[in-house]
């Protein structure tokens, strides 16, 4: 089985953490996408291809991009039965690449998150969503990260009952991670400042101002460490880095840096504002994280991520659109929390948060 994998981001950890996953199933694996300033994740296994440079935000020059990679990529999809695109601009890159093949590929479309423009009502949305069902119908899976995607958006919003769908979630891989992870509760003296952590991609403008205040408000009885890539405007990443009651670390390589990142910290940051399909469906891959490593989560409001936690007791769920009520919740927290939230966290089950049989599931619905 030969599969050629097409990315929007070459060096994102969430697509190298699949492909590892289809290499070692015994897929051949061949992979070209773009290059972006963006993490600069762990070598690759196997070679990759680039098909160019995608600026951030730039979208018409986006578009231009893609139709001019449409021909390197053309010469690249011969001998491959299979092509697996991530995103709907890609997905329309690989349609468009292979028009004319004489043996046109199958197609596999895996989304991370639904974009906001698939979500609103405008004109362009509407655009956008109409593409994105002409091109599922000539797709055999549809791969989303969250199983709410499925029937909170492409069966209610978009009407696509008939498309065989198939859920990976952000999961960590057991061979990706440390076996002995420092999951150890936390034996720090009650008068120590309680460290947040915030990592991975630093985008939501309302939890950096949120964090902001209520540092300075608490005066030093919470820190906060920061860990990853910001997608901010510079004026936000530069309030947070001013408090004296944070710290920014710098990125951060995935898995290898994340047991020496969650042993410094004591609560998660799992909160954000992103859009209403975000926020109603999807799941951060703080989430996983956190349970793997045995700490408790500061969750928003109204996600998915808050309802395991409220359901379960591993953290505490604020609204970001109620800071002063939220400010005060978390400002009442201490020590003796942890130990509740820690065995709570404990008593999760290994399959909640480890990839299981998904990508076993996921080739045989591709075959068949």
């Amino acid at each position: 089985m030969k599969i050629l994998f097409l990315l929007p981001v070459l060096s994102d950890s969430n697509y190298q953490k699949r492909i590892e996953n289809f290499l070692r199933s015994g897929v051949q694996c061949s992979v070209v996408g773009f290059e972006r300033h963006h993490y600069q994740g762990k070598p690759w296994p196997i070679e990759v291809h680039s098909l160019g440079l995608i600026e951030h935000g730039k979208y018409f020059k986006r578009v231009w991009t893609l139709l001019i990679s449409a021909i390197s990529l053309r010469k690249k999809i011969k001998n491959h039965e299979y092509i697996y695109a991530f995103n709907l601009d890609i997905l329309f890159l690989a349609w468009f690449s292979s028009i004319f093949s004489k043996s046109r590929p199958n197609f596999v479309y895996e989304i991370f998150d639904i974009h906001p423009i698939l979500y609103k009502k405008s004109i362009y949305s509407i655009l956008f969503r109409k593409i994105e069902r002409f091109l599922i119908r000539k797709v055999k899976v549809v791969v989303v990260a969250s199983p709410h995607y499925i029937e909170g958006y492409f069966h209610e919003v978009q009407k696509l009952h008939s498309a065989t769908y198939h859920v990976i979630e952000n999961k960590l891989n057991s061979f990706d991670i440390s076996q002995n992870p420092d999951n150890s509760l936390s034996k720090k003296p009650s008068d120590e400042p309680i460290i947040i952590g915030f990592f991975g991609m630093i985008r939501c403008v309302i939890s950096l101002n949120f964090l902001y205040d209520f540092l300075q408000k608490n005066n030093g009885k919470f820190r906060l460490s920061i860990r990853g890539l910001f997608m901010v405007p510079d004026d936000k990443k530069q309030m947070i880095l001013k408090s004296n009651f944070s710290e920014y670390c710098g990125p951060y390589i995935y898995p290898d840096d994340l047991n020496d990142m969650y042993s410094k910290v004591d609560l998660i940051w799992a909160a954000q504002k992103l859009g209403e399909a975000h926020t109603r469906f999807s799941r951060t891959n703080r989430f996983y994280q956190s349970f793997f490593f045995k700490k408790p989560m500061i969750t928003q409001a109204g996600t998915k991520d808050s309802e395991i936690v409220m359901e379960n007791n591993l953290g505490i769920t604020i609204d970001l659109d109620k800071p002063v009520e939220s400010m005060d919740l978390i400002s009442k927290i201490d020590r003796s929390d942890f130990k509740k939230w820690h065995g709570n966290l404990n008593a999760v089950p290994e399959n909640v948060y480890l990839i299981t049989t998904e990508y076993k599931e996921l080739i045989e619905k591709i075959k068949s």
